[in-house]
Order: C-alpha cells, then structure tokens, then sequence
C-alpha cells in the first residue's frame, strides 16, 4: 500500500520518504494543505521527487461521491474510502457564513439510533487518521474557509 500524507506532518513525511532536506517535508505538507493533491503541480519539487511520491506515496485516497445540498443550509457528502467503504461528512453554514465540518471517525456505527442512517448500517471500523483528515481537506478544496470541526 502507498503511504498516505494527509495525515502526516512535516517531520514525518520527511522521515516516511527518507528525504535529506526537511523543508521538502513542509513543502510537500503545505502542497497537501493547499489541497494540491496532484503531485504534478507541485512545481517546487524536482521532476524526480514528484515521481517517487507519485510512486510511493498518496496523497489523498477517498473521494466525495455525491453532495446533496439541504434546504436548511446543509451539505451533505458521500466519501468513497479507499477500501470501498462510504462514509458521510456534513458541512453546516449558520447565520453569519462560519462553516462548520462534521466529521466521521467511523464508518458504520453500533449505537443504532432510528433516525440516523449511518446507524442502520452497524459499525464497520474506525477511520484511520489520514481518513479523517482526508475529509477536512476534501471540504475545504471545495468551500475553503471552514471555521469549525466537530466529530
């Protein structure tokens, strides 16, 4: 498996590649952020750098699937994870524009409860850290300013 860097900070990206030079850790960490996720456009590393992380490494591996849009200014995201598994994230806009992100740290979940689709579907696993990072970074590439998290 590729090693995934959403999760991963400066020093250990540099540790994880082996990388002599530190500061490409915090380059490639701050590319990650940007929500450049092609190693492609990451145009201050070397041809040969981009190439082994393209090798080696990930640097997102979910996807949103769907978004639906709620009247009460909700959005709602379907995110495929890389191991066919979809979870949900929930990005809710109050009354003076602050976006908050809800996000999963499972998928599925044992408790059940009547209302909650997630529920019907029982507990899956927890997510691993880099797909709970994954899906800030997947909200903010699309809406940017998110003001608040909340699990």
């Amino acid at each position: 498996m590729k090693i995934p860097l959403a999760s991963l900070t400066p020093d250990e990206i540099s540790s994880s590649l082996s990388l002599k030079n530190a500061y490409t850790g915090k380059q490639i960490f701050s590319w990650i952020h940007k929500c450049i996720f092609n190693f492609d456009k990451m145009t201050d590393l070397s041809k040969e750098l981009r190439k082994k992380l393209k090798e080696k490494t990930i640097s997102v591996s979910s996807a949103i699937t769907d978004k639906i849009d709620d009247k009460d200014n909700s959005i709602k995201f379907k995110i495929k994870l890389n191991d066919g598994i979809f979870i949900e994230s929930v990005l809710l806009t109050d009354k003076n524009s602050r976006k908050t992100l809800c996000i999963s740290s499972q998928a599925g979940c044992g408790i059940g409860c009547r209302f909650c689709r997630t529920g019907l579907m029982g507990l899956k696993r927890n997510l691993e850290s880099y797909e709970i990072v994954e899906q800030y970074l997947l909200a903010k590439n699309q809406y940017k300013d998110i003001s608040n998290i909340v699990f």
